[in-house]
């Protein structure tokens, strides 16, 4: 061990081959390394090697699933992934996404238009006056039906109107018949 200033050394590493200072410091006290400092840090802990491994095999994981591998935290993962030089944020997979009503691919959205979203939320009814087939949403379905006590449904106010005035209209026989 030599004491006070560092002397000026180059040596190269046993292990990668790569030129570094000989001399390192501890304890106050300049000694004589075998080892580059990358070297160091793997030779110290196989950690270093395997949570290296698991970044560059699975990018995906986060660096808590890398620390909960190893029973380290996810701090010290950072740590070991910056010192080498490896990306530290995880890469997110974007989830795909189909429409509800016609099954194509979306951006994160439940409906690929406006169309495709009026056409899952609407329901084919028959009018009770013409018989005509008419749509309407799904709500606008359960709210008519909700407190309507005759259980026919009708396609405009123009039907109903029919509809009211042959059953509760002048001449109706259901009221002439009330009256006598």
């Amino acid at each position: 061990m030599i004491r006070g200033r560092k002397p000026r050394k180059y040596n190269t590493c046993q292990c990668c081959g790569s030129l570094f200072e000989r001399w390192r410091k501890g304890d106050g006290n300049w000694t004589l390394a075998e080892y580059c400092q990358q070297c160091r840090y793997q030779k110290r802990s196989p950690l270093w090697a395997s949570v290296k491994k698991t970044r560059e095999a699975n990018r995906c994981a986060t660096l808590q699933q890398i620390g909960d591998k190893y029973g380290v935290t996810k701090e010290r993962v950072r740590q070991i992934l910056s010192r080498e030089q490896l990306p530290t944020r995880a890469i997110i997979e974007r989830k795909i996404v189909y429409c509800l009503h016609c099954g194509k691919e979306t951006p994160n959205l439940k409906f690929c238009s406006h169309e495709c979203q009026q056409a899952y939320h609407s329901v084919e009814a028959v009018c009770s006056q013409c018989g005509r087939m008419f749509s309407l949403r799904q709500s606008e379905l359960i709210a008519r039906t909700k407190h309507n006590t005759t259980g026919l449904l009708f396609c405009s106010k123009q039907c109903y109107g029919k509809w009211f005035g042959t059953n509760y209209g002048r001449g109706c026989r259901t009221l002439v018949n009330r009256c006598i």
